[in-house]
């Protein structure tokens, strides 16, 4: 029998075990990680640490529990590699509607004004609708993003790695190239971009000259896709704010200039995180989907690319179902 290690991320309840686990052939181990453990798996569920994967002399798959894959995309072909596409869609796109909000209507200067007893208007403010918003990256974040954007009322403009239909959640799709011609459209520019060469530093020097004057910036996707000084110096020209749930070196180094501006808002790279109960049993869903699929021979769900970085598209997790 197959034995499937389950890395200790969460304390799971027994129910939450018996969803998991349920009608797999297989015997599953949520204890400590160990040599003597590890080796004998053949699955392993959960982000092993790199030293750890010496161990796994049978493994044939790793289904991770994040949808960045950097560091493991260099294990051998032979084992199966699956992200967690699908498991964070809601909680962040929520918290990218949250930020939208409070950049639109002044919220984090009407916290200071409350933290030193000011009773003021704080002057204009803006609405998503009659707002265009531009997504770059269209997987599982960028598109629960849409759909929420779309239904507030606003124009929403997708751009994603390789052509497709155009969604009912977007008004226009492009591919990549596009950007520049887009940038001058946006209110506000939400990315959503997994770490790649070629998504490094994309907005830079010259792409945020293209932006609009008063729009807005949101990232959730990887800190490396921004040249944080030019960043602000776009905040000092051009932008009204950010709202940065990533950054390029994390923790943010305490000399960043982005601690002390008014017109950031920083979360820890917690958007995604497990803070959303719901966010555990999406994921079981999905790994549990998953090993039923193995187990019956059937494709995975959310196979990675090695070469991209990118999802399989032919096997992408509908967290509707």
């Amino acid at each position: 029998m197959k034995k499937v290690y389950v890395y200790p991320t969460w304390e799971l309840s027994k129910s939450q075990k018996q969803a998991l686990t349920q009608n797999i052939p297989a015997s599953f181990c949520f204890d400590e990680p160990s040599e003597e453990r590890l080796k004998e798996a053949s699955i392993i569920i959960g982000n092993p640490r790199r030293q750890h994967l010496s161990w796994c002399t049978r493994l044939e798959w790793i289904q991770l529990i994040s949808a960045g894959s950097d560091q493991y995309r260099t294990i051998p072909e032979s084992i199966l590699l699956t992200n967690a596409s699908g498991t964070f869609g809601t909680a962040i796109a929520e918290h990218m509607i949250c930020v939208t909000l409070m950049m639109m209507k002044r919220m984090p200067q009407y916290q200071r004004y409350q933290m030193h007893s000011v009773w003021k208007n704080a002057g204009r403010i803006d609405s998503i609708i009659n707002s265009t918003f531009v997504i770059l990256g269209m997987g599982d974040l960028g598109s629960e993003y849409a759909k929420r954007i779309k239904a507030l009322g606003g124009y929403v403009i997708g751009i994603k790695k390789h052509p497709a239909p155009c969604p009912d959640y977007l008004d226009e799709l492009y591919t990549m190239e596009a950007l520049e011609k887009l940038l001058p459209r946006a209110d506000v520019l939400a990315m959503c971009l997994p770490n790649h060469e070629e998504t490094q530093h994309i907005m830079n020097e010259h792409t945020f000259t293209l932006m609009k004057p008063g729009s807005y910036l949101i990232n959730t996707g990887r800190g490396s896709a921004i040249d944080e000084t030019a960043l602000c110096e776009a905040l000092d020209t051009r932008l009204k704010g950010a709202a940065l749930d990533v950054t390029k070196v994390e923790p943010l180094p305490k000399d960043s200039p982005l601690w002390l501006r008014e017109d950031v808002i920083l979360t820890p790279h917690i958007s995604g995180n497990w803070n959303l109960p719901s966010t555990t049993d999406r994921f079981l869903t999905i790994a549990h989907e998953n090993l039923l699929a193995f187990f019956e021979g059937r494709p995975l769900h959310n196979l990675v690319d090695r070469t991209s970085g990118y999802r399989n598209t032919q096997g992408i997790y509908d967290e509707r179902k």
